[in-house]
């Protein structure tokens, strides 16, 4: 058997026979090189893969010495798995995308002296994709983007950074002072010698970070600890809309903090040694120069100290008004604060609180386990709807562990909504029972499962109704006993009539005529 082929270019390919392989044409070298070829390609995709498997981070520095301070947070970054990507505000070729794409899926604002962003080169048809201020921050953080937000503690906060923090729900006051606590406060010896006072904030973990958490033998999450103290020194932040679902509080100052201009009138300078000579500090030796906006943001017992925001669309941003609380020489006071920086920087790139739903069945009650749901299904059937609600803990996919998980059972409106049976220990999969509304229609299956802290997860599956045909009725009902009885009445009834008149015989008479 024969193949033959003519090349477009007016060359002609040798004739094949049958056993020749397809490079038998082609020169020696080509044909030994194109093995090499192949297994290049090879290690070029699984290059790729590898590469693509962890989350691209950005952090944006400033351009002094200082960052070296904060060694231990950003390696506490790279230990998560990130690949971290360090550059300066003001580097020329800070971009986020490249070639109409992002580059990176979360971004750390950690420039403390940051006063201003370099303008980007922007075209008419960027539309403010890619350049990294104000204006494309928030585009990144709208395109599903995070953006983890470190505002100087101990001096004033740039334009450019309040604006961005505003973005994300946070109002920061221009003339917000550091946060002060007379009960509970730390002196500090700096490096160079001078003194300053920190704060300790207690931090109540919530159920989407649990810094130091284990999971028993039944794949439960059980906490280490949930209560510990952090470190802090810098400004008080609050929520621009307080009734907002979107933006809450994560570290909040205890109930003796305040977040008013204090001034030391025992000294000239407001961080020097004698002013802080005690952790029991006498509130007599302040003057307190609240304005009034700053007060009803400040008030005892509702100081916020790091504000998160988690959009619709599950993009999520967090605002820390203290650099210092990320820095090594906090960290080496307080290890705490190592722990706590590393599990807000989780939940803020989506390494934590972050949901999925898997598997989804659903079936009549009465089927067995993998049977296919059918085409329609029947008025007061009884239904049988299964899900798998799993979260990421570091890399893996574990069982959740809520018991708020609601089906909705909806044509327009909700005819069922319900709250799904938690699985047992071990397992993730959750399910519900239930009969289906005398209503015929196009339903659907809806969860919408929002939660503070975690991942918005929302899924939608059509289960039409129908009505019950005339084959699915019974033969004989006794609810029709009266009809059956009438029906049977007509027939006796013909049967009688039938019967009498055709036996029935009727004699006449005949009268005779009488003669003349």
């Amino acid at each position: 058997m024969r193949f033959g082929s003519r090349m477009g270019f007016g060359g002609a390919l040798p004739r094949l026979h049958e056993g020749d392989s397809l490079l038998s044409p082609f020169p020696l070298c080509i044909r030994l090189s194109f093995p090499l070829l192949i297994i290049q390609f090879l290690l070029h995709c699984a290059a790729a893969e590898l590469t693509s498997g962890g989350m691209k981070t950005l952090i944006i520095r400033d351009g002094g010495s200082g960052f070296d301070s904060y060694s231990q947070f950003v390696d506490g970054v790279k230990a998560d798995g990130q690949q971290v990507t360090i550059k300066s505000f003001d580097d020329s070729n800070l971009s986020l995308t490249k070639y109409g794409e992002y580059v990176y899926d979360n971004v750390v604002v950690l420039a403390p002296s940051l006063t201003a962003f370099k303008s980007p080169k922007r075209s008419l048809e960027s539309r403010n994709v890619g350049g990294v201020d104000v204006k494309g921050l928030a585009k990144f953080l709208d395109d599903g983007g995070n953006i983890f937000l470190v505002l100087p503690g101990s001096s004033p906060v740039g334009t450019d950074l309040m604006s961005l923090a505003s973005e994300c729900g946070v109002t920061v006051e221009k003339e917000t002072p550091e946060v002060v606590d007379f009960a509970s406060s730390r002196k500090i010896i700096g490096k160079g010698g001078g003194a300053f006072t920190a704060i300790e904030a207690p931090f109540e973990v919530p159920e989407f970070l649990l810094v130091g958490d284990t999971y028993d033998a039944g794949g439960r999450r059980q906490d280490k600890q949930n209560r510990i103290s952090v470190l802090y020194r810098g400004k008080s932040l609050r929520m621009s809309s307080p009734s907002s679902t979107l933006t809450f509080p994560i570290l909040k100052a205890s109930p003796t903090a305040l977040g008013a201009d204090v001034l030391p009138l025992s000294a000239a300078d407001p961080h020097s040694a004698t002013a802080f000579a005690s952790p029991a500090m006498d509130p007599s030796m302040y003057s307190s120069s609240v304005s009034p906006a700053s007060a009803g943001a400040a008030s005892p017992g509702e100081v916020s100290l790091v504000v998160a925001m988690q959009a619709r669309n599950s993009a999520r941003c967090t605002v820390a008004g203290s650099a210092e609380m990320f820095s090594d020489e906090f960290i080496s006071r307080n290890p705490a604060n190592l722990e706590f920086a590393r599990a807000v920087a989780m939940w803020t790139f989506h390494r934590r609180g972050k949901l999925r739903l898997t598997n989804i069945q659903h079936r009549l009650a009465e089927a067995p386990p993998g049977t296919p749901p059918p085409y329609l299904y029947r008025i007061k059937d009884y239904i049988r709807f299964e899900v798998d609600v799993e979260e990421l803990r570091g890399d893996k996919w574990v069982p959740y562990g809520g018991n708020d998980v609601q089906l909705q059972f909806t044509m327009m409106d909700p005819f069922i909504l319900t709250f799904l049976d938690p699985p047992p220990p071990g397992s993730s999969t959750y399910s519900k029972t239930f009969r289906a509304p005398d209503r015929h229609g196009i339903f659907k299956f809806v969860i919408s499962h929002q939660r503070l802290g975690f991942d918005n997860v929302h899924t939608e599956i059509l289960a039409p109704l129908r009505t019950f045909k005339h084959s699915d009725w019974p033969r004989f009902r006794l609810a029709a006993a009266p009809y059956y009885a009438a029906a049977g009445c007509v027939l006796v009834g013909l049967l009688v009539i039938s019967i009498l008149f055709l036996f029935h015989d009727e004699k006449t008479g005949k009268k005779g005529k009488k003669g003349v």
